[in-house]
């Protein structure tokens, strides 16, 4: 009787082991799971472009051809001009505050120089923000 729960014992073991492995082989070697494929993503080939085969990208100004631009030039601009006090912070007497001008945000701090510009921030108060540089002072309110 032994004999035979041993056997029937060996006979289970050694099928599982045969299934285990076709199972094993299916999938590696058929690629049947996923994380051994590589994925790739699939590229747009689809593309439209305008007459001129130049592809337009968003946002874009309409202009027609021939019309200049009228305003500042982007590099003699005054960095505080259009800029605004988005939030003031007080974190433990340690007053911060969020200033947003037309190319970016700034967190500034009291002593602070904002962005590559002369304006160092002076004072930071509950609603204001006092930038100087040299003999200029301008203060902005917060909105």
């Amino acid at each position: 009787m032994d004999n035979k729960k041993t056997i029937i014992i060996v006979v289970s073991i050694i099928s599982a082991t045969i299934i285990i492995l076709a199972l094993i082989f299916a999938f590696v070697f058929l690629g049947s799971i996923s994380i051994f494929k590589k994925n790739k993503p699939e590229i747009d080939t689809n593309i439209t472009t305008n007459s001129n085969n130049l592809v337009e990208t968003l946002p874009q100004i309409e202009r027609d051809k021939g019309e200049e631009y009228e305003g500042k030039d982007p590099f003699d601009e005054n960095i505080l001009d259009g800029a605004k006090v988005i939030g003031i912070y007080d974190t433990y007497g340690n007053k911060s505050a969020t200033i947003q001008t037309t190319r970016k945000t700034y967190t500034v701090y009291e002593g602070d120089t904002l962005g590559d510009s002369d304006w160092v921030v002076s004072e930071i108060t509950d609603n204001t923000v006092t930038f100087v540089s040299g003999d200029k002072t301008l203060t902005l309110t917060k909105e």
